[in-house]
């Protein structure tokens, strides 16, 4: 189940934080005004989309700390 979920997440991940980079971008370089909007709306998808991964996958970071100790 979390593999399945894992499938559907990752890319919307990476959706969302790619549209955040451009938005971002789009603000500071080329002073495009209607990317603030863009970027304040993503921002909560963001947010909500690394909490997940990292949720689906803290069996793995934990693991990967423990090694190191």
């Amino acid at each position: 189940m979390k593999q399945k979920l894992l499938k559907i997440v990752n890319p919307i991940l990476f959706l969302v934080i790619l549209t955040q980079i451009v938005s971002g971008l789009g603000m500071s370089r080329f002073h495009i005004g209607w990317m603030h909007e863009v970027h304040e709306i993503n921002a909560p998808l963001v947010t909500l989309f690394v909490t997940t991964h990292i949720i689906l996958n803290f069996q793995w970071f934990v693991a990967l700390f423990k090694r190191k100790q």
